[in-house]
């Protein structure tokens, strides 16, 4: 039997099958990386791709060249690495990570550090930098007005190919996508068919080499650090993997640092080493205060000048003088209710809810997984009564529009959940998931060519994207599956 695809050059070489699993093993223990039983089609299609490449027709070539210890197997490292993982990016991805970084816990540290006004920041698998450049700029907007703070952001990757990009401060359009014109006018400058990144906030970042899937102790030492941001990239790491880097993590945060994921990235992980705190937007980790640090030497720290005239007004919302982390006890029920709610067991998921909103009856996060679970239920009537009271706390949250709509779908108000699909892409205009769910529903309601303009839409929007990255965080669909659901016969190709 042998591996291949349908987009693969007639001339491109094809691994054995019983190559594969040698292969799979081999940059699992190198990199960290899993490959999943449905990609080892498209895992011996690049291998195949980097064999025709170096023009070696013979696998065990190939494996004996990655397992040298010379130049050429580093290079080659770095060369297959491009091609196993998602490098896609764009800033401010995840607004609502965004805003809970903006409005409480970046706000929350800088009160905590204003004595010593010194901050550090580690965007871990940073890829080509548009991630810790929106940290940056988020630094720099907050503190704007407040002089003397010396802060840095850390961007580590293990593919030297995409820090040297990073490093460049160069991008397309696309990448700038969910900016704001007044940031992109601030931020950056037309150059060529792209943009430059401004010189000070390019200064605030240094880019290193670092290997999440291997122990600290084997690399550059890092300590000290306020908050750790690792989105995305435990989704391609075998379980061994993520233990290794959260030990790193563990070790890297400072007292009391935070720690932010992808959604439902950990669950099932051993999270001793962190308390979890639910915030709508969100799950976060912070250190325990018990948890033994090692103390490496940090990385230096620049002094990033002030700038000579006077800062432009700040255009994110104003924040109030950080307010004291929510009760351990609140953040740890609706931890539980979250989990409960997954598995299915409603009844200790609601008592864990009520007693949330027992508490604080404001609480938007517990009124979402009441929603929830009364949809769960069957209990619709009730579910919309609970999103109303929810979107007076949070009026602009997606979350709730969708768990809205897929109610009045359920109870088929296909024109209710076309409004509620439609409010959706209003907040967010890259909502692919609404636009392919407003092509089903004009369909079912007999106007085809309405349909067909949403699954173009879709469609264009997902181009635009590498195949293997997924949708939504939330969801295990990739932007191939979801197009060959759309249109079957528009495979992607490398």
């Amino acid at each position: 039997m042998l591996f291949f695809s349908a987009a693969m050059a007639f001339s491109q070489l094809i691994l054995p099958e019983h190559w594969l699993y040698p292969f799979i093993e081999l940059v699992n223990e190198r990199t960290g990386i899993r490959i999943r039983e449905q990609d080892y089609s498209e895992f011996a299609r690049k291998i195949g791709q980097r064999m025709t490449k170096l023009r070696m027709p013979r696998p065990e070539d190939y494996y004996a060249h990655l397992t040298g210890l010379g130049e050429q197997s580093h290079q080659e490292w770095q060369e297959l690495t491009v091609i196993l993982t998602n490098i896609e990016s764009y800033f401010f991805r995840d607004h609502g990570q965004f805003q809970l970084l903006e409005q409480v816990l970046l706000p929350r540290l800088i009160a905590a550090k204003r004595r010593e006004r010194q901050l550090r920041i580690w965007s871990a698998g940073c890829s080509t930098g548009e991630e810790p450049y929106s940290l940056a700029i988020l630094l720099r907007q907050l503190l704007a007005h407040e002089p003397g703070w010396q802060y840095e952001v850390l961007g580590t990757d293990i593919n030297p190919m995409v820090l040297e990009r990073a490093r460049q401060g160069y991008y397309p359009q696309w990448s700038l996508r969910s900016l704001s014109p007044v940031i992109q006018q601030r931020y950056f400058q037309p150059c060529g068919e792209g943009f430059q990144l401004d010189q000070q906030i390019r200064a605030m970042v240094q880019f290193e080499s670092f290997n999440l899937a291997k122990p600290m102790a084997r690399q550059m030492a890092i300590a000290d650090i306020d908050l750790i941001v690792c989105r995305n990239v435990f989704i391609y790491f075998s379980l061994d993997a993520i233990t290794t880097a959260l030990g790193t993590f563990a070790q890297a945060l400072g007292p009391h640092g935070y720690l932010v994921t992808g959604h439902a990235e950990l669950y099932g992980q051993d999270l001793s080493a962190f308390q979890s705190h639910l915030f709508p937007e969100s799950v976060i980790y912070q250190r325990r205060d018990h948890h033994p640090v090692h103390s490496p030497i940090p990385l230096p720290m620049p002094v990033i000048p002030e700038p000579r005239t006077r800062p432009a007004p700040r255009v994110v919302l104003p924040v109030a003088t950080a307010s004291p982390m929510p009760p351990p006890t609140v953040a740890d029920l609706l931890t539980e209710a979250e989990f409960c709610l997954q598995q299915k067991n409603y009844q200790r998921s609601r008592q864990k809810i009520e007693a949330v909103l027992a508490q604080d009856g404001r609480n938007f996060a517990a009124h979402l997984l009441k929603a929830q679970l009364e949809a769960n239920a069957g209990q619709y009537e009730a579910a919309i009564a609970t999103c109303q009271t929810a979107l007076k706390l949070e009026p602009l949250s997606i979350a709730i529009y969708y768990l809205m709509a897929q109610i009045a779908e359920e109870q088929g108000d296909n024109e209710g959940a076309k409004q509620l699909f439609k409010k959706i892409i209003y907040l967010e205009p890259t909502a692919i998931l609404a636009y392919y769910e407003l092509s089903q529903l004009y369909e079912q309601e007999g106007n085809p060519s309405r349909g067909q303009k949403m699954r173009q839409t879709a469609l264009a929007l997902l181009q635009q994207l590498p195949p293997q990255s997924r949708v939504d965080g939330r969801l295990d669909l990739t932007v191939q599956d979801l197009i060959e659901q759309i249109d079957p016969a528009n495979l992607l190709s490398e």
